[in-house]
């Protein structure tokens, strides 16, 4: 058992460490440029979803597009309402992340990590970022292999398996299942992926999969409330609407996770990519319906404030 769960961590921590190389390889690259853009092309809401969308792709992760976010709204470049259309963007841009170990690759993981390690130790700067880049796809092509090889030995662990069969038989706990543990990770799509290994040996319904995600999107916007924590009111209300937005699209979604789940079987017939199908739909369509409401939602949000300064 206790083999078992060491293994289990060590394909954690070996995705983990890849997210933070592409992060790194990432912000080397276009780190400034990202949040120059962020700042200058973020006035209308659709114009903040694609940038919040790409520049999470980019820096693989919506946690990081959020706090950069906060940090321009905290220092007085960027106006809370400007914000509504980077948090729904950056819900979208990550969902790259599954899409891509998604794919079955094979040996080729090591050809990443091989070119992507030559790479890194060349002296030129820019050698170093696109091999941080290829390193870091390595290794999620890597810990998505373990994962799918540890899930099996884990579902024989009594306490995982009463986990999973719960949440298996209650979408309402699977949301929790994911929320918890997409907290503790600070990983929405580490958590993902995990669902996916256990999608893919039955553990798992795609219905149960799907809820476990939608957790996982609540459970990801602790890195941005944490990040809020000290600063103005602007900063604290960009991390409240990352959660606000979140809850809503999962409360407006539960209604339909089977019909979700039979739309995205129809679309592969790869676990793997109904899972991940499944969390593009659901970003994409909350992001939508909530977009037309982002001016309003935000100037609310100053005149509440506003309001409130006045009468203290």
């Amino acid at each position: 058992m206790t083999f078992i769960i060491l293994t289990f961590l060590a394909y954690l921590c070996i995705f983990l460490f890849g997210m933070t190389m592409m992060k790194v390889g990432f912000r080397h690259l276009a780190g400034k440029f990202i949040e120059g853009i962020i700042e200058k092309l973020t006035k209308q809401p659709i114009n903040g979803l694609i940038i919040g969308a790409i520049a999470t792709m980019m820096l693989q992760s919506s946690s990081a597009v959020t706090v950069i976010a906060i940090g321009l709204t905290a220092s007085g470049l960027l106006r809370f309402p400007n914000t509504v259309g980077i948090i729904l963007g950056a819900n979208i841009g990550t969902t790259a992340t599954i899409e891509i170990a998604s794919f079955h690759v094979g040996y080729i993981q090591y050809i990443f990590l091989v070119l992507g390690l030559l790479l890194m130790i060349h002296p030129i700067k820019k050698c170093f970022a696109v091999g941080a880049c290829l390193f870091g796809i390595g290794c999620l092509f890597t810990s998505m292999h373990g994962f799918n090889q540890m899930a099996e030995p884990l579902f024989k662990l009594s306490s995982v398996q009463h986990i999973l069969i719960l949440s298996d038989q209650n979408y309402l706990i699977a949301i929790l299942t994911g929320t918890l543990l997409s907290a503790v990770l600070q990983s929405s799509s580490a958590t993902t992926l995990i669902t996916m290994a256990f999608l893919n040996h039955g553990a798992l319904s795609i219905g149960s999969a799907i809820a476990v995600t939608f957790g996982a999107n609540i459970g990801t916007c602790v890195t941005a409330y944490i990040a809020s924590l000290g600063n103005p009111w602007e900063a604290k209300w960009t991390a409240y609407t990352h959660f606000l937005f979140n809850v809503l699209g999962v409360i407006l979604f539960y209604p339909f996770i089977d019909l979700l789940a039979d739309i995205t079987m129809k679309l592969s017939p790869s676990t793997e990519f109904q899972l991940a199908h499944s969390g593009v739909l659901f970003n994409l369509i909350t992001a939508l319906l909530a977009l037309p409401f982002a001016n309003v939602y935000g100037r609310w949000v100053e005149n509440k404030q506003k309001t409130k300064h006045v009468i203290e």
